[in-house]
């Protein structure tokens, strides 16, 4: 999901997901590179925080088997 996403906000929503689900993978998106967000996303339990660019679909697979999920291929 986007950080910036209109409403409750990737960070937020972020927080909310893995306090009630902890093993749900969370990976958040944005168009600012994330070495510009580290401020922002300071503590965020996100699993993940990508560079919209840098966003694959082998990247997230690899993700996703980091994290000993199944793909669904």
């Amino acid at each position: 999901m986007d950080v910036s996403m209109p409403g409750i906000g990737g960070i937020a929503a972020a927080t909310e997901i893995k306090a009630f689900t902890p093993s749900t993978v969370v990976v958040l998106v944005s168009a600012t590179h994330p070495d510009n967000l580290r401020h922002q996303t300071r503590g965020c339990p996100a699993d993940e925080i990508l560079w919209k660019r840098d966003l694959r679909p082998l990247l997230l697979e690899q993700i996703w088997s980091r994290h000993n999920v199944v793909s669904v291929a």
